[in-house]
């Protein structure tokens, strides 16, 4: 069993990579939005002696992110469901967040900094390889124990004893995302999206495939890769080439890349799905109603139930973590799910609510096993994907 080393925890200014830092109910926020060199070191000292008595005995946790507050995705999610842990537990923890930003050579500095000032728990995701980089370090710091989630399954932790992580069953909400889409469609012609053909998107569309066909299994899936996740212009540009070709729904999979697949569906007129938070969410609260009109659901992955589960389960009961291992969490751990919000419970008709129920409890039982893509060789992927093809 893990135990709680309540260290003398040292907040700094980051020499390399940090722009601001202040204090808040929920903790110390640092923003690594351009390097600082001149940072003196009496000005860390003191930080660091802040710090000290704000933490006192309580577990100190740090979310490192890619992302930044303000996001309406999943920064947002994570930061908020961690932020009403810290409510919960005002006398325990203290929890902070690092906004580390998406230039990666920032990054070493940045959570050295953070891991060097007295940290119990360091969680992160495979975003942007963070917890490649953290993994390098983690025999360096035996007193924190480390999460990492949406990683792949066959990941291997340098240090078993400290690390664990989980990875989505994206492929489980992608089944009833592709078998909505089937149903949805006119064409018999749907597309997918993705940012890069890595294996947690391959999954993503594995499943999609699986859901689609299960529905109708003539259906056919044009895929597209933007080869990154953040071009906008470039996501957009491909689902118009793939309403072109006869796609009535399309799925994004592709982050900041994704949106402008979504505007793209908006433009033509057809069904947009979206993915890792409630995206039609995202658009009414920057006022695009009517790109928030084209999203019927979206593909959650729920990112704030990975990060503050762990840090509870750690803090609780320490002997249901599984440590050195990846867990796996679909809809029946509550990990994915599809956004059912108001605007899909006023738009989906009742008899395919349903339909979709059903296949949700049938998926969550184990009655239903979709396709996987975690393990699959590449020439299977290939395959899957040339089975639904157009010209196939």
């Amino acid at each position: 069993m893990k135990r709680f080393l309540c260290m003398a925890c040292a907040v700094m200014l980051l020499a390399t990579g940090c722009s601001s830092s202040k204090e808040s109910s929920t903790g110390t926020e640092t923003t690594a939005a351009a390097a600082q060199a001149e940072t003196t070191a009496s000005a860390g000292e003191q930080k660091a002696t802040e710090a000290k008595a704000d933490s006192g005995d309580k577990l100190v946790v740090w979310f490192a992110t890619s992302g930044s507050r303000g996001d309406h995705g999943t920064c947002d999610v994570t930061w908020d469901a961690l932020a009403e842990l810290q409510e919960k537990y005002p006398d325990k923890l203290d929890i902070h967040i690092l906004e580390a930003g998406k230039d990666q050579s920032l990054y070493e500095a940045q959570f050295l900094e953070v891991l060097d000032s007295g940290c119990d728990i360091f969680t992160c995701s495979a975003n942007y390889s963070m917890a490649d980089l953290v993994s390098k370090y983690v025999n360096d710091y035996p007193d924190t124990v480390f999460w990492f989630t949406d990683m792949g399954t066959e990941y291997q932790f340098a240090n078993p004893d400290t690390c664990a992580g989980m990875a989505f069953k994206q492929n489980e909400v992608m089944f009833l995302s592709g078998a909505l889409a089937a149903k949805l469609s006119k064409t018999g012609v749907i597309g997918f999206v993705g940012g890069m053909e890595s294996t947690v998107i391959c999954d993503f569309g594995a499943g999609y495939i699986d859901g689609a066909r299960y529905v109708n299994p003539d259906i056919k899936v044009i895929f597209s890769f933007v080869g990154n996740f953040d071009d906008s212009a470039k996501g957009k540009e491909l689902a118009l080439v793939q309403a072109n070709m006869g796609a009535d729904v399309i799925h994004n999979v592709a982050g900041t890349a994704g949106l402008g697949v979504l505007e793209a569906c908006a433009d033509a007129g057809i069904y947009a799905l979206g993915v890792d938070t409630d995206q039609r969410e995202t658009f009414l609260n920057k006022g695009d109603q009517k790109i928030a009109d084209a999203i019927v659901t979206s593909s959650l992955k729920k990112w704030g139930n990975s990060h503050a589960l762990f840090v509870e389960r750690y803090m609780n009961d320490p002997g249901s973590i599984n440590w050195g291992t990846i867990e796996r969490w679909g809809i029946k751990e509550d990990g994915v799910g599809l956004c059912k919000n108001d605007y899909f419970e006023s738009n989906v008709p009742d008899d395919l609510k349903s339909f979709i129920e059903e296949l949700e409890t049938k998926v969550s039982s184990g009655e239903i096993t979709p396709i996987t893509a975690m393990g699959m060789e590449t020439s299977e992927w290939e395959e899957l994907k040339k089975s639904v093809a157009l010209d196939n």
